[in-house]
């Protein structure tokens, strides 16, 4: 129903969760492909296709270009929640990476299986 999907785009625990795993997978020393198709499989459990990357990628481009021109609402974003915060090193990145790992669980797949 439209509320469900309210509900799932502003909960602040589907955010928190987002912002955290970012924080978890920002402290990884891999490429920004390796760390959304990890989010992807931890939520979907399932590997990334082709054209999903391509998505994903673009869409964390994307998030990562209109947050580097607004980085006060990177920062708000990664204030989300209750969970202490890791060190932030590169909260446009990080904010770009919570926003690509909200819209994973805000999937149909995601929330039906």
């Amino acid at each position: 129903t439209p509320l469900q999907a309210l509900v799932m785009l502003n909960d602040p625990t589907i955010l928190e969760a987002s912002r955290v795993m970012a924080e978890k997978l920002m402290q990884e020393n891999s490429s920004t492909e390796s760390k959304i198709n990890k989010a992807f499989r931890i939520i979907l459990c399932r590997k990334t296709e082709d054209q999903e990357k391509k998505v994903l990628l673009k869409y964390f481009t994307d998030e990562k270009n209109e947050l580097g021109r607004k980085p006060k609402l990177a920062a708000l974003l990664l204030q989300v929640g209750e969970a202490p915060m890791a060190k932030i090193v590169d909260p446009i990145s990080e904010a770009a990476l919570m926003e690509t790992i909200h819209m994973l669980y805000n999937l149909e797949e995601t929330i039906t299986k």
